[in-house]
């Protein structure tokens, strides 16, 4: 049985704290990545192909292609991420 969602809370990355939820079903994926800092970049990874449609905040993104990962990065304190399979 695969694990659909779940939560890490408040780890601790240096001078920073990051808490990140999932909950993946049938047609999409969704993340929540909340850091304390809004002075760190997050880079957002996800093997290439697996996704036609990437959100952030409710905005269209085109993830970059770096070898066999599409990317992209964030500096937000909140951030909401949708993935569209």
């Amino acid at each position: 049985m695969a694990l659909t969602d779940g939560k890490i809370e408040n780890v601790t990355i240096g001078n920073n704290e990051v808490t990140l939820c999932f909950l993946q079903n049938e047609n999409s994926d969704k993340f929540v990545i909340n850091q304390k800092l809004d002075d760190w970049t997050i880079v957002f990874s996800q093997p290439k192909g697996k996704y036609k449609k990437w959100m952030l905040n409710g905005n269209n993104i085109k993830p970059e292609l770096i070898g066999e990962v599409e990317q992209f990065k964030f500096s937000d304190r909140i951030n909401n991420v949708e993935l569209v399979k």
